[in-house]
């Protein structure tokens, strides 16, 4: 999709600046996640009146302590971590063979050399 011709990323570099219609807001907020992640806690909502920030977020924004069990918080934890096991497992794989490479060849063992040799 955004690999594709028409895609141009030029217009999207101060995109979280730009209004979308209403009517894609209210779609989303069918979405129960959506709702949660988007809106303001009633806490929250305080915090920004008492700031001078007098607009309607919503209230059913999560707490903060709410968010380590939110779905897709869950989600993403469990995919950084596959991801992250698997980088684990395959650096854990290559590291003989990078020893392997590093280590230097050992040399046979020659005589003594006779010029430093005691007499």
């Amino acid at each position: 999709m955004a690999e594709g011709q028409p895609f141009n990323l030029k217009e999207y570099e101060e995109s979280i600046l730009h209004t979308f219609p209403e009517e894609t807001l209210e779609q989303l907020n069918q979405i129960g996640d959506f709702r949660k992640a988007y809106e303001v806690n009633p806490e929250l909502e305080e915090t920004f009146r008492g700031v001078g920030i007098p607009e309607n977020f919503g209230l059913k924004g999560l707490k903060p302590s709410e968010w380590p069990d939110f779905g897709p918080v869950q989600k993403t934890l469990a995919e950084f971590k596959a991801a992250y096991d698997n980088f684990q497992k395959e650096m854990v794989s290559a590291l003989p063979e990078l020893i392997r490479k590093k280590r230097p060849v050992k040399e046979k063992k020659k005589g003594r050399n006779r010029s430093t040799k005691k007499r």
